[in-house]
């Protein structure tokens, strides 16, 4: 996952470590690009030390190109698939898109089907001011759009540390067995009805 922080935003860092560092999501990488320091003293207090954990690799870009090379060559070589989060009126829906992306990977993990091409996510988030129009005019290999869907008449907008967390609950590799009962109970109420049309029309 890649999260753009804009310059010196120690703001945002510490709010994305508050809404995820209690949940194991399971995302093995953060490539962060002009953030503040990870290991500023207020980032690793409210991160309660995950900024230092074996288990997560963060990584710091040093140049403002390296980041477009570094994820495509992470995408193509681990199979990730590039989610890219962007205004509502620009993508589907998050829950529309991993849905999509749970189903097919259970067909390709189920008997029968191909393992090899399941894919995992990669999350990509930008700025609040730019988004990812900077990188999206350098990006090469298919990416997948992706939103979320503000429901409150009363908000507007929502803060690229909340997104990230509803976008990360989402594609984490926890969720495929809840999106897999989802569609196992669609296919069963779908039955159901088409049933109940068919005693209708004998009627």
């Amino acid at each position: 996952m890649k999260k753009q922080c804009g310059r010196n935003r120690t703001g945002y860092l510490l709010i994305f470590w508050k809404k995820t560092k209690s949940l194991d999501y399971g995302f093995d990488g953060i490539l962060l690009d002009r953030c503040a320091d990870v290991f500023n003293e207020k980032v690793v207090r409210a991160s309660d030390g995950a900024v230092a954990s074996p288990t997560c690799k963060i990584f710091q870009a040093t140049e403002a190109s390296a980041p477009f090379t570094v994820m495509q060559q992470a995408a193509v070589s681990n199979n990730l698939l590039p989610l890219f989060a962007v205004p509502l009126q620009e993508a589907e829906d998050v829950v529309a898109v991993a849905k999509s992306f749970h189903g097919t990977n259970a067909r390709h993990k189920a008997p029968g089907g191909d393992a090899s091409q399941a894919l995992g996510p990669m999350l990509v988030l930008g700025s609040e001011s730019q988004g990812l129009h900077a990188l999206t005019a350098q990006w090469r290999i298919p990416v997948q759009l992706v939103s979320v869907a503000i429901t409150n008449a009363q908000i507007d907008s929502i803060n690229v540390a909340v997104a990230g967390s509803i976008l990360m609950s989402h594609f984490q590799p926890a969720a495929e067995a809840r999106f897999g009962k989802l569609a196992a109970k669609h296919a069963e109420l779908e039955q159901k009805l088409l049933e109940v049309r068919k005693s209708m029309m004998s009627e």
